[in-house]
C-alpha cells in the first residue's frame, strides 16, 4: 500500500505543473490578424470590402485589461467598425459608421 500511495503522489507533482503549463499556453496565445479578420467577415453578409490593424491594442473595459483587434468592413450599403479580442477572438464591438 505504501508503494502504491508514493506512486500516485509522485504522478500527481508531475501532473499538476505539466497541466498547469498546458492551461498558461493556451491563455497567452493570441490569434492572428487574418484570422480576426476573417472571424469579422464571417459575421457580416456580403461584405466588399475590410481592412485590420494588425498590431492588437490594449483596452480596459468593466476594469479587464484585454488586447484587441480593431478594423473596418463595408458593403454595398453600410460600413463598421469592429472590435474582435486577440485571445478568444470574440467580437466585443461593432460600430455602424455611416
Amino acid at each position: 500500500m505504501n508503494k502504491n500511495y508514493k506512486r500516485y503522489t509522485l504522478l500527481l507533482l508531475l501532473f499538476i505543473p505539466i497541466l498547469f503549463y498546458v492551461i498558461n499556453k493556451k491563455r497567452v496565445e493570441i490569434i492572428s490578424p487574418e484570422q480576426a479578420l476573417q472571424i469579422a467577415k464571417d459575421a457580416f453578409n456580403h461584405v466588399e470590402t475590410s481592412y485590420i490593424v494588425h498590431t492588437p491594442q490594449k483596452v480596459t473595459r468593466l476594469s479587464h485589461e484585454s488586447l484587441v483587434y480593431k478594423g473596418g468592413i463595408s458593403n454595398a450599403t453600410h460600413e463598421y467598425e469592429f472590435t474582435i479580442d486577440a485571445y478568444t477572438g470574440d467580437m466585443i464591438e461593432t460600430r455602424e459608421i455611416n
